[in-house]
């Protein structure tokens, strides 16, 4: 075999993994975490906000997830403890998986959120709530 065909191999097999690259480039898909992104980060400020409402509160909620009851104990402090505004359960990797539940403490400020049937793996819970006229928003991450 002389140099010509060795060459024609060559340029040959690079030119098939350059299109088996860009075949699969094709086949991956690239979601964005949120569809309404840029609205979203025009409102960052109040976002910023709420969060610093809550590092003024002093105390911050507790989230402790036992696994083996599939259970998580959401505590908010006793002053919050009438709050009332939602949970989202985000999923960074898969937004179709994403959820909200009701923020509903009870009397001493807890909450039990069930969650036999989520999917296992890295979440974020996002908490909102309003009391006296004041956002409030506080975020966790949390492996289930």
């Amino acid at each position: 075999m002389n140099w010509g065909y060795r060459i024609a191999i060559l340029y040959t097999g690079f030119v098939a993994f350059m299109l088996t690259l860009v075949f699969f480039s094709y086949s991956i898909s690239i979601d964005l975490v949120a569809k309404d992104y840029y609205k979203q980060e025009l409102a960052y400020q109040t976002q910023i906000d709420k969060m610093e409402n809550v590092l003024k509160m002093g105390e911050r909620p507790t989230l402790k997830v036992e696994a083996k009851t599939d259970l998580i104990r959401l505590k908010m402090p006793q002053a919050h403890a009438q709050a009332e505004g939602e949970i989202l359960f985000f999923r960074p990797d898969n937004p179709k998986l994403d959820f909200k539940i009701p923020l509903m403490p009870n009397k001493d400020g807890s909450q039990v959120l069930p969650i036999g049937g989520v999917k296992r793996g890295a979440w974020r819970l996002k908490l909102t709530w309003k009391l006296a006229g004041k956002d409030f928003y506080y975020e966790e991450k949390v492996k289930l």
